[in-house]
């Protein structure tokens, strides 16, 4: 009896796995192109409004600059010095950061031939990106890597990478059935990614496919929010504050309680922005999809709250959007009082970036908007700033890459 419960759950595993590849090959019509496309790339602005990007272009990873928001870009800068089977997919596609003191920083995943294995690799540049130091590798053992890297975040304080990683073989707590989570992994560096302390352990139950969510309080504390398996296939997301002292436990709060039956992928699933700065700080804005308890993909939405950063307690949430456009790709951005969310909508011949503003904190929200539209292939969408200017980002196949004024 045992052996055949087991065998139902392995089986009930491997067809979960099938969805999310339908749903990948899905994604893939809408997003994927070839990789010397440059499509899956990543971009942030620095102290002088230039727009640094960085691409993986056949393995090579390469930097350029703009200074006029993209319209034109300098010639290319090599990262690393031979080309790397890398992971370019959207969600693992490099990332690029830029310090407070004008340091550069790029993180990449480089696959190797194993299955599930993968290297994290990390560069920086200390004279504003005109040459950068050999590339790093960051986690110190073997271990399998599910998933590569998750997140770049740099502060005033550290610079924080994070990663997924997964050992073959794993059974969920108390149960007989494979594991479809990963654990997260963080490694931090208080000297400018000179060097970075020994890599600690978050959290061991990660769903595999999900973005985590990061933002930073105004000392740089790094705040994060990710899907987390509860039990069995059910998910919720949780959140936590990074501690500043090293070996310190993080304290992890449960921001939802949704009891998502969660059967197969979701990507792209939450993000965060700060709520109110200096003295006015209060807590944080998240958005987040959720299923619900049916059947997979039955009654999933997009939802808003805002979180009370003492009591870890949020205001009721507020469902926006239309999944039934294939909603993906949810982003905020908080300048203050002043809050933008934004998600992409998949179409028949492309996508587009609809969004929402709040003028009052994220209480009373504009109705929602259609911002950008493709007809092809699109990356993620981003929102930055300068000058309490906001900017949206998106990289596309027909239009190439895009920077919209939001303001």
């Amino acid at each position: 009896m045992e052996k055949l419960v087991l065998m139902k759950k392995k089986l009930a595993y491997f067809f979960s796995l099938l969805l999310c590849l339908f749903f990948a090959g899905f994604a893939a019509q809408v997003q994927a192109l070839p990789q010397n496309k440059l499509l899956a790339l990543h971009v942030a602005l620095d102290a002088q409004g230039q727009l640094w990007r960085v691409v993986q272009s056949n393995g090579l990873i390469e930097v350029d600059v703009s200074a006029d928001l993209g319209k034109t870009f300098s010639a290319p800068m090599l990262i690393n010095p031979t080309a790397q089977k890398t992971d370019t997919s959207n969600a693992t596609r490099p990332v690029l950061a830029i310090g407070p003191e004008g340091n550069i920083y790029v993180a990449w995943t480089e696959v190797l031939k194993t299955a599930q294995t993968a290297h994290i690799w990390l560069t920086r540049s200390i004279d504003g990106g005109k040459t950068f130091e050999r590339p790093t590798m960051l986690y110190q053992d073997e271990a399998k890597v599910l998933g590569g890297l998750a997140a770049l975040n740099v502060s005033q304080s550290a610079i924080t990478v994070l990663w997924l990683k997964k050992r073959d073989g794993i059974l969920d707590k108390g149960a007989e059935r494979i594991s479809q989570s990963a654990a997260i992994y963080y490694a931090v560096s208080t000297n400018q990614g000179l060097t970075f302390e020994a890599e600690q352990k978050l959290a061991d139950s990660h769903c595999v496919d999900c973005r985590i969510a990061l933002t930073n309080k105004m000392d740089g504390t790094v705040v994060m929010m990710w899907l987390d398996q509860i039990e069995g296939d059910k998910h919720d997301y949780k959140m936590t504050e990074l501690p500043k002292i090293v070996g310190q436990l993080p304290i992890i709060k449960r921001a939802t309680f949704g009891r998502w039956r969660l059967g197969g992928c979701a990507q792209n699933s939450a993000a965060l922005a700060i709520g109110g700065q200096d003295k006015n700080w209060w807590g944080y804005h998240m958005a987040w999809f959720e299923g619900g308890k049916g059947d997979f993909g039955k009654d999933i939405a997009l939802f808003y709250a805002r979180v009370d950063g003492e009591a870890w307690v949020s205001s009721p949430a507020k469902k926006v959007g239309n999944f039934h456009k294939q909603q993906t790709n949810v982003a905020l951005l908080s300048l203050d009082d002043a809050v933008w969310l934004i998600w992409t909508e998949t179409e028949a011949t492309g996508a587009r970036i609809v969004g929402l503003h709040s003028a009052d904190g994220g209480r009373s929200w504009s109705d929602s908007k259609v911002l950008a539209v493709s007809n092809g292939a699109a990356g993620f969408p981003q929102l930055l700033t300068h000058h309490q200017h906001v900017y949206l980002v998106w990289n596309t196949e027909k239009e190439n890459l895009q920077v919209i004024s939001l303001q």
